[in-house]
């Protein structure tokens, strides 16, 4: 039998998010902003574009995120 999924708090996914971030900061840096990074590579629904988005797992968090929040993690990226 399949073990039941382990639900995830929408802060350790934040957590998680900030780190799949800062693992692709190269690709972060080189988008005008992380606003259009995350617009621009956010879990679409075509097989093919799997590899190049945000996985979808952060889809919660994305729905989330204000202006000021992308400014902060923006920074942080920065720092």
């Amino acid at each position: 039998m399949l073990a039941p999924e382990e639900t995830v708090s929408d802060y350790a996914l934040f957590q998680q998010f900030k780190q799949f971030i800062r693992n692709h900061r190269a690709e972060v840096v080189a988008a005008a902003s992380l606003e259009n990074y995350v617009h621009s590579h956010r879990p679409k629904l075509h097989i093919l574009a799997h590899s190049e988005c945000i996985p979808a797992r952060y889809k919660r968090v994305l729905r989330q995120l204000t202006p000021d929040d992308f400014k902060a993690l923006e920074q942080q990226l920065h720092d």
